[in-house]
């Protein structure tokens, strides 16, 4: 049996981190909307929304010709018109990857935290007795965690119906369950949960901004690592916000890598 030190070394946090984000963005192949590229060496989504962080590139490996797949990428995007993000993961990152997204007009706009926690040792939590967590089973529910995503991650109020439009789709992908959690009837948090390979990702943990710093978050995400650990995963993963890393470091995750965001937009 593998001690916890064996089963969430750093090496391995990163790799699931990495192997993880790639399957929830496979998972999008079942939506609707939006177009998925894979050249077997850069991963690009277009969302068909003006939201830059709907819309994703990344490397797979290290580029052998960074200049040229990096321009081939944006001209991806500028025919659809859509701004995006280059995702500079850690197996990929190189000193010729940075200068070239930077000589291509991309503009380093944020550097999140990759987390890992060891899901055989899950600390436990107070319970909240006036919080029930479910996993969304119907368009209804489906659109209140669209709601709830929207207002917990302070998505800009233009932005509000395309956004909603393609989360919705999140309903009919059979990689993603979705969980929200009601304090005395009203929906407060939501999360996904994308397991895959023995590695339960979590994303899009958000709380309503009124409903905020009483445990409902962490309450969320503690019910996604026992869930993923009794479907079998033994490591979680998450992309961390500036506000939920000490609530993560609490449940146990420690931060295993990070990820460069580019932003390129079209003129």
């Amino acid at each position: 049996m593998k001690s916890a030190n064996q089963t969430c070394t750093p090496m391995r946090a990163t790799a699931a981190f990495e192997a993880n984000l790639l399957a929830c963005i496979d998972g999008w192949r079942d939506f609707s909307q939006g177009e998925l590229e894979d050249d077997g060496n850069v991963t690009r989504f277009a969302s068909g929304t003006a939201l830059p962080f709907m819309n994703i590139a990344m490397a797979r490996a290290p580029l052998d010709n960074p200049m040229t797949q990096i321009a081939e990428t944006a001209r991806f995007f500028a025919s659809r018109n859509l701004p995006f993000l280059w995702w500079d993961l850690p197996s990929s990152r190189s000193a010729m990857l940075t200068a070239s997204l930077l000589e291509q007009g991309f503009i380093l706009v944020q550097t999140t935290p990759g987390m890992a926690a060891d899901l055989t040792v899950v600390p436990p939590l107070p319970e909240l007795p006036e919080l029930t967590i479910s996993r969304v089973s119907d368009e209804t529910a489906m659109r209140r965690w669209a709601e709830v995503a929207f207002l917990g991650n302070e998505i800009a109020a233009e932005a509000h119906g395309e956004l909603v439009a393609f989360i919705m789709q999140y309903y009919r992908c059979p990689a993603m369950r979705l969980y929200l959690a009601h304090h005395d009837g009203t929906p407060v948090a939501g999360g996904m949960l994308v397991e895959d390979g023995g590695v339960a990702g979590i994303y899009w943990v958000a709380t309503i901004p009124e409903a905020r710093r009483r445990g409902f978050g962490a309450a969320l995400t503690h019910y996604l690592m026992c869930e993923g650990h009794a479907h079998g995963c033994d490591i979680a993963v998450l992309a961390a916000s500036a506000m939920g890393k000490p609530v993560y470091a609490r449940l146990g995750f420690a931060e295993c890598c990070a990820v460069d965001m580019y932003l390129k937009v079209q003129r």
